[in-house]
């Protein structure tokens, strides 16, 4: 799902609505608090609406209980183990009705996440066998690049998979593939320069497992989520990861519900309130279009 909205798109819609049109130079608010609260409504947006899930399995491990998502899964929603779900309990829950359950080994039955590092979920009881390895991969192939947009064309797109990270001219520190469409190749973030026949490499980065496939028979833990961005790092040049164009004016109310809410001259609760209705509106309606899409497949 690639967005060709910009995060300047939503700051010139805060600055006409703040009667600042050639940008927020009169101190009320700053560009820099429009970007923290930018970031903050769209992590809220995504984990709100789930527009794009994402499958990933990885292998257990004997005696291991604790496992990592990959980092462009925004929040763990459900786990399985060798294709069954398994119930998610809170670490008080598994402390009160499952004593001594971090030194049983057996069949996980249960996950937690909290109290732990972000992205990160305990399997109760320990596991007591080792599931079926996934071995990392390193693919080599040339691209053609545009600057300023996270979408590249590849020579050749066998090998390439969802989470890999990216390495060539142009391609910023830390990128990864975020969607496949044949040749296709969404990145995580916008590309800095246009070019043609780019040495571009990808490769498969910790945790190491396959994506959108549960696999029963491996014994593996599956793990399902929506995909949020890799970042909360935003400029005014970058391209809105994950949310789709027709619904990116929901963010900009999402930010002017804040700002208007905010302590100062800019504060105004009526204007507050309303911008928040629209905000939820939009949320409604993504997370109604992204449920019958679920119900769909």
């Amino acid at each position: 799902m690639a967005s060709y909205t910009t995060v300047n798109d939503i700051y010139q819609i805060v600055c006409w609505t703040l009667l600042e049109d050639t940008g927020l130079s009169l101190g009320l608010v700053s560009q820099q608090q429009f970007l923290d609260l930018f970031s903050v409504v769209l992590f809220d947006f995504i984990n709100k609406t789930g527009l794009v899930w994402e499958i990933f399995t990885q292998q257990i491990l004997l005696g291991q209980s604790q496992y990592t998502a990959p980092p462009e899964m925004n929040q763990i929603k459900h786990c399985f183990v060798g294709g069954t779900w398994i119930n998610h309990l809170s670490l008080q829950d598994l402390d009160s009705w499952a004593y001594g359950w971090k030194s049983l080994n057996d069949a996980p039955l249960f996950w937690h996440e909290d109290g732990l590092p972000p992205k990160t979920v305990e399997l109760a009881p320990n596991p007591n066998y080792t599931g079926t390895p996934y071995s990392a991969s390193v693919v080599s192939t040339t691209a053609s690049t545009t600057s300023g947009n996270p979408t590249i064309t590849v020579t050749s797109a066998t090998g390439i998979g969802l989470g890999q990270s990216v390495l060539g001219s142009g391609i910023p520190s830390g990128t990864i593939v975020l969607l496949l469409n044949g040749n296709l190749i969404t990145l995580s973030q916008n590309v800095t320069a246009t070019a043609s026949n780019v040495p571009v490499t990808f490769q498969s980065v910790p945790p190491v497992g396959v994506y959108g496939q549960f696999n029963p028979a491996d014994g593996n833990i599956t793990m399902v989520g929506p995909q949020g961005p890799t970042t909360n790092l935003f400029t005014t040049a970058s391209t809105i990861p994950i949310v789709p164009d027709a619904l990116c004016y929901g963010i900009a109310y999402g930010v002017m519900a804040r700002i208007f809410s905010m302590d100062g001259e800019v504060k105004d609760e009526m204007k507050a309130a309303y911008c928040q209705a629209r905000y939820i509106e939009t949320v409604n309606i993504a997370a109604a279009i992204s449920g019958q899409v679920l119900e769909g497949e």
